[in-house]
């Protein structure tokens, strides 16, 4: 059985995803879009950032053992705002690390990485 690294939303909470590649790691300089365009759009639902192959022995995923921006988009107030979390995937003990997180008190804005 392959070892699956997942985040789920929460709370109505939704996840940036790009149906290209997954979700996308953004950086410090990279805006979250409010709106969903041609293959980014937001999700309500778990999403697996990398999985462990047993029989090649090997992480895979673009978040394997990186530390990246993760977009969120969250109700506040009864408003949606953008904004990200910032998290690591430790390859090494099969966790993901919650690093710290912001979002933008503009409703239905995007929202720049800083």
């Amino acid at each position: 059985m392959d070892e699956i690294l997942s985040v789920g939303p929460l709370n109505n909470a939704q996840l940036r995803y790009d149906s290209t590649v997954g979700n996308p790691m953004f950086n410090v300089g990279d805006t979250i879009k409010f709106k969903n365009s041609s293959h980014l759009y937001w999700n309500t639902y778990s999403s697996d950032l990398c999985a462990w192959r047993r029989d090649s022995n090997y992480w895979h995923g673009n978040w394997s053992g990186n530390t990246a921006y993760l977009g969120i988009k969250i109700s506040f107030n009864n408003s949606l705002h953008c904004g990200w979390v910032n998290l690591s995937v430790d390859t090494l003990n099969n966790k993901i690390i919650f690093n710290f997180s912001d979002f933008n008190n503009e409703p239905e804005r995007d929202f720049i990485i800083q």
